[in-house]
């Protein structure tokens, strides 16, 4: 990408030949982040059931960026903030729950296009994604991905 060049950022929901193209992407997530098979199973499965809740970029043809979130209920009885044991734990559309909220999962931009402000137009994105979805309030929960760096500092440090 040239400096001129600018993305295009849409909505998977508006452009769903990309939703198997969204993993293309040359990325840099350290390696214990694909050690919940859990988590890596369901994340596959967001931008299917969830397309309107996440955004791609592209430069041309070429997936540059990924950027997911998903709804739930923050109001069930019993829930403060988010789900127990965090969202892949998160049942409320099995159950008939209205989403009330979204959250983010991840952003994700190529390394080739890094350091380019890319990442929050990402991030207005899935802000926008969850306004046209109706709700007012997108949470960003943030995950210290250089952790396994100090594996003896505490998560809440």
């Amino acid at each position: 990408m040239t400096d001129s060049t600018t993305p295009t950022i849409t909505s998977l929901a508006d452009r769903p030949s990309l939703i198997s193209r969204v993993y293309e992407i040359n990325e840099t997530w350290p390696p214990f982040t694909s050690h919940d098979l859990v988590a890596s199973t369901l994340l596959s499965r967001v931008v299917e059931e969830f397309p309107e809740y996440c955004a791609v970029a592209t430069d041309g043809d070429r997936v540059i960026a990924r950027a997911l979130a998903v709804p739930f209920n923050a109001e069930a009885d019993g829930r403060t903030e988010t789900p127990d044991q965090g969202w892949d734990r998160d049942r409320d559309r099995r159950h008939g729950l209205p989403p009330t909220v979204a959250s983010a999962l991840e952003i994700t931009v190529d390394t080739e296009y890094l350091g380019r402000g890319l990442s929050y137009r990402m991030l207005r994105a899935l802000r926008d994604a969850a306004e046209g979805q109706g709700h007012s309030v997108l949470l960003a929960p943030v995950r210290p991905t250089a952790k396994h760096l100090q594996p003896r500092v505490p998560m809440s440090d």
